[in-house]
């Protein structure tokens, strides 16, 4: 009788510890908050003290303000730093700006239509900040070397004038007079040369033999040196090398004309 009762009991717990093993791992542990400054509207991550641990940088909309929490180990994060900015932050990156070796700041005020730079101290603190002019509400913000300088350069899409400005970065913490550039309609270039697909000033355009300022109202970039610079190899003489730029040229030149409205 005895064997009867326990022999249940020993298979209901064999199947219970089975089941227990096959219980699936959850990848996150228990939520730790951090006070920041207040709405807080974005978040960049990075590396601000060289100490090899990603820190927090937040933004805090209704404040003007940003908070910057440093990584103490174990998934912790310091009591956070709060640094003005300006009205109605929105966006925020990272990147070093000024060749130092460490992670700057960068903050979108769509509220002051301008961004605000914060040079890093080399020791996870930032100085005040200094602000570039933009164009209406900035808002969404990216880094990237848009002019092959080597330096960080700013992108920064503006809601209120359907723009993004272009700050060039002059590689010592300070980006260059700021450019509004309205994106160009491509489609329309036929119905804006009186029904004619202007083929052969594209081209002169494209490969830069037009007289386009690089600053100045365009339709399309110069893409001929760049072309140039991928065609280049050990194996490729000078007049291979200009049938390759001139069939990459024609190749956009051709997608161009058949993105053209009706």
């Amino acid at each position: 009788m005895r064997r009867k009762i326990l022999l249940p009991l020993i298979i209901s717990l064999v199947f219970s510890l089975a089941n227990i093993s096959q219980v699936k791992a959850y990848p996150f542990n228990v939520t730790n908050d951090y006070p920041v400054a207040s709405s807080p509207q974005d978040v960049v991550v990075a590396d601000f003290n060289n100490d090899g641990r990603d820190d927090v940088a937040v933004v805090g909309y209704t404040t003007g303000r940003i908070s910057v929490l440093l990584n103490q180990a174990h998934g912790l994060l310091s009591t956070a730093v709060n640094y003005s900015v300006g009205n109605a932050p929105w966006g925020i990156a990272a990147a070093d700006f000024d060749g130092d070796g460490y992670q700057d700041l960068i903050v979108s005020n769509s509220g002051d239509d301008n961004v605000s730079f914060l040079e890093n101290d080399g020791d996870g603190t930032f100085a005040a900040a200094v602000n570039y002019k933009t164009g209406g509400k900035p808002m969404g913000l990216a880094i990237g070397d848009f002019n092959g300088d080597g330096d960080d350069d700013i992108a920064v899409a503006n809601m209120d004038d359907d723009t993004f400005s272009m700050l060039s970065g002059n590689g010592d913490g300070t980006v260059a007079e700021f450019l509004t550039i309205a994106a160009p309609d491509l489609t329309t270039l036929t119905k804006r040369n009186a029904g004619t697909f202007p083929r052969q000033r594209l081209s002169e355009v494209i490969d830069g033999r037009a007289e386009v300022k690089v600053h100045g109202p365009r339709d399309m970039p110069v893409w001929g040196e760049w072309f140039d610079y991928e065609a280049m190899s050990p194996d490729t003489d000078r007049d291979a090398r200009e049938i390759i730029v001139r069939l990459r040229i024609e190749a956009l030149i051709s997608y161009v004309e058949s993105i053209q409205q009706k």
